[in-house]
Parts: structure tokens; C-alpha cells; sequence
């Protein structure tokens, strides 16, 4: 682990007062050595389907990725009870994560925070810690392919509470200078208990498209009439040029071949209008990607990596890969060809995956931020979704003003200022994708 600044953060306002009772690890305990609990304290006891409101709380802190299989069935139980849960909160998509992402001795930058009461998980929050420069940075862990940060949290419990003695636990033991949390949703409890009182870095939102218990027909019935007989017109024109096929992978080896046509078709795309991202200029999302599918390309699992294409003649034109659970669809890319952009496939693509959605008892199609035209046509309703970035330090204020709000967002608009063939050109060259 990377050594600490000498200067200790100073607490947050909210903090004050907030004791940590430190959870004692247990005897029998299955936690292997890169996962120790790195605080101790009062002895745990798991029973009750939900924490009284009244038992008292303590915090641990579990270091590296083997805590995501000790904490596997705390953490399956606490998604099914916070009904905002997100895939990329899921251990089944962050074991695979650290395999790329934090391999090796990046391992110890990992912390999964568990809150207790009456010994059972109430609230599990995954990090990483890493220091940049002198600059100790507290972040969610899964950047920077994860679309959504956040903490799972047992609605019955104190809420308020659980998430304080998070805190707490994370400033107090791992001393931090800045708090950085990219994609925060305004329903996830972290959101609703801690940041919301701060101001957020930028705001975004991510529409979604909620089918209903009705089904497919009355999903579109809901829907702008003129999109309606625009998606006619659509598939008319796509049609003139061949039959319109359309197919989503249900096995690994399916799904890992369509997802290399997809992202070729992607880093065409993202070459032409000369676009980046901080995902696609990594390598390591190159190797994730293909290793999401081919751990979670079969249909059995409880998180499944799916990619669906459109078809006309035969050739493939448009692709979307999502990742699925509990019943929500997560949008993660979309890709088409610049042949049959004027055809609107993107658009006749995301209608068939919807009903597709709608046939596999899937009830949200979550097109994540940022907003776009395309996305509003579907969507029913959208989450707010902000970036936050709280200094705890002199040096976390100096990083949050001069790096995250001037330096940053100068090198962004200065790229996008340059001319579409040199942006173009930049982006064949960072891309990793």
C-alpha cells in the first residue's frame, strides 16, 4: 500500500462527533490474507432477514479483491433489498474488474467498507485508494469502465447512520485528501445521505426506459406518436437495401465474436469524429471487455453480458452491448455503421432490444448518461446522475480547484477546439479499444 500523507485530513463537518465502532473479525472467519479486516473491534453475529433500526453499528475495512467472494452472499442479499442497485456494484462484475484493473500490487489499493448492526451487513461500499502525486484519493471502485458509483444499504436499517459510520471509517483509517466519485446516481444512498450537500463537479442525467407490467405494445403507446411512424419509415429504408435481421447473443463464444465486431465498429466511429473517452484509451478495457464476455456471454448467471445486432442482407450494421441483471438492462455501448447512419439503425436497433427486453421479463432498459436526442426518444423517466469531488485536505483542495475544475476541463475543450482531421487523427492514436 502506497505510503500516507504526512498531513492528516481534517474531518468532514457532518463527521463530527460520529463514533467507529470497529467490528472484531470472527474466529471462523473465511477472510483470506488479502482481505483482512483492517479495523477490529466488537463481535459479529449475522441472523434476521433485516438489521433492526436500533441495533447498534460498527465498521470494517476489507482490503483487496478477495472480499468481494467473502462478502458474496451479504452482498446478493443487500442488492435484492435496495431496489436502485446497479450492476457495476455487483462482486460478480468487480471480481472481474480487479482482474484487469487492479492486478497485482495495485490489489492492496482495493477497500470494501462493511457496516454491521447486530452483526449483520447492513451497508457494503466498494473503493479503491490510490495515491496520485502527493494526492491520497478515495474513489469507487470499477473506474473507469463502471458507468455508476455508489454503496449498497439495507433500506430497514438507520440509514443515515450506516452511511456515517462508513465514512468514518474510510477517513479514519485510510486518511484520504480527496473523495472522487465520477457517475453518482441522486437515488443511490450515498448520494442521499452524504454528497447531496455538497455541490457537484458536473450534473448529468441517465434516461431509461421503463416497459411496465403491460408489456411491450403499451410501452409504445406511451411514446411520441411522430417516433412511432419515424421507426416505420426507418425499417422501410432499411429494408429497400435487405432483409432485416435481428439476433442477441446466448452463449459466451456468440457473444465474444459480436463483441469484437462491435467494438471495431466503435473505434471506427469514435476515429471519424475524432471522440474519446477515459475507458477507451486504456488498454485494460480492451481486455475486460472480452473477458466479461466470455464469463458472463452464457444465458444461466445472475449478471450476463449480451450483445445484439441488426442485420440487413446478412451484414451486421448496428450493435448494442448491455449487461443485464436482476431484471435491468445497462446499455453500456452502442455501435453502427456510417453506411446506414441516414437509416436510422441506432434507432431501429434500440426498439428491437426494448421489446426484446420486454419478451425476457426484463423491465428497465437504462441508457446511462449522458442525455442524448436518441436516448429521449425512448426514455420514460431519468435518474440524475453527478460527479462529485470533496476535498479533506489542503492538498485535496488544491487538487479539486486546480486539477479536477481548471486543468481538466481546459484540456478538454482545448481538444475538442482543434479541427475534426487532427481530432481524428489523436484518437487513432490513444485509442485502445
Amino acid at each position: 500500500m502506497a505510503a500516507r500523507p504526512a498531513a492528516a485530513p481534517r474531518p468532514l463537518p457532518f463527521l463530527k462527533g460520529v463514533r467507529v465502532n470497529r467490528c472484531k473479525q470472527r474466529k471462523d472467519s473465511h477472510v483470506a490474507e488479502p482481505a483482512r479486516a483492517m479495523i477490529t473491534g466488537q463481535e459479529m453475529e449475522p441472523r434476521a432477514a433485516s438489521a433492526s433500526p436500533a441495533a447498534e453499528m460498527c465498521a470494517e475495512v476489507l482490503v483487496g479483491s478477495e472480499a468481494y467472494a467473502v462478502l458474496r452472499a451479504d452482498w446478493q442479499r443487500l442488492k435484492v433489498l435496495q431496489s436502485t442497485s446497479t450492476v457495476f456494484q455487483s462482486p460478480d462484475f468487480l471480481s472481474i474488474w480487479a482482474k484487469h484493473f487492479a492486478a497485482g500490487a495495485l490489489d492492496r489499493t482495493l477497500r470494501t467498507i462493511v457496516v454491521r448492526a447486530g452483526g449483520r451487513a447492513v451497508a457494503i461500499w466498494p473503493l479503491q485508494v490510490t495515491t496520485r502525486g502527493m494526492i491520497r484519493v478515495a474513489s469507487a471502485a470499477g473506474r473507469p469502465f463502471s458507468q455508476y458509483d455508489g454503496m449498497m444499504l439495507d433500506p430497514g436499517c438507520n440509514q443515515a447512520e450506516a452511511v456515517a459510520k462508513a465514512q468514518a471509517a474510510l477517513v479514519s483509517g485510510e486518511r484520504p485528501d480527496l473523495l472522487r466519485f465520477s457517475q453518482l446516481r441522486a437515488d443511490n444512498p450515498l448520494f442521499v445521505h452524504l454528497l447531496s450537500r455538497f455541490e457537484p463537479v458536473e450534473s448529468e442525467g441517465a434516461p431509461r426506459a421503463e416497459i411496465g407490467p403491460d408489456g411491450f405494445e403499451a410501452y409504445m403507446k406511451r411514446l411520441k406518436p411522430k417516433l412511432v411512424r419515424e421507426q416505420r419509415r426507418r425499417m422501410r429504408m432499411l429494408e429497400a437495401d435487405g432483409e432485416v435481421g435481428f439476433a442477441v447473443s446466448d452463449d459466451a463464444e456468440t457473444a465474444s465474436d459480436w463483441l469484437a465486431k462491435a467494438i471495431d465498429m466503435k473505434r471506427a466511429w469514435l476515429t471519424a469524429t475524432g471522440k474519446v473517452s477515459t475507458a477507451y484509451v486504456d488498454e485494460r478495457t480492451n481486455t475486460l471487455f472480452r473477458d466479461l464476455a466470455r464469463q458472463l456471454g452464457d444465458a444461466t448467471g445472475q449478471v450476463r453480458l449480451v450483445v445484439a445486432h441488426l442485420t440487413v442482407g446478412g451484414e451486421p450494421i448496428a450493435y448494442e452491448v448491455g449487461l443485464v441483471e436482476a431484471g435491468k438492462f445497462f446499455l453500456y455501448m452502442s455501435s453502427y455503421s456510417d453506411r446506414f447512419a441516414r437509416h436510422g439503425a441506432g434507432n431501429v436497433l434500440a426498439q428491437l432490444v426494448i421489446e426484446w427486453c420486454a419478451g425476457h421479463g426484463i423491465q428497465v432498459y437504462d441508457m446511462m448518461s449522458p442525455r442524448s436526442q436518441h436516448k429521449s426518444d425512448w426514455k420514460t423517466s431519468e435518474v440524475e446522475v453527478h460527479e462529485y469531488a470533496v476535498p479533506l485536505s489542503r492538498r485535496g483542495e488544491f487538487y479539486l480547484g486546480f486539477v479536477v475544475r481548471r486543468l481538466r476541463p481546459g484540456l478538454k475543450r482545448a481538444f475538442y477546439a482543434l479541427p475534426k482531421p487532427v481530432r481524428s487523427r489523436i484518437a487513432k492514436a490513444a485509442l485502445r479499444i
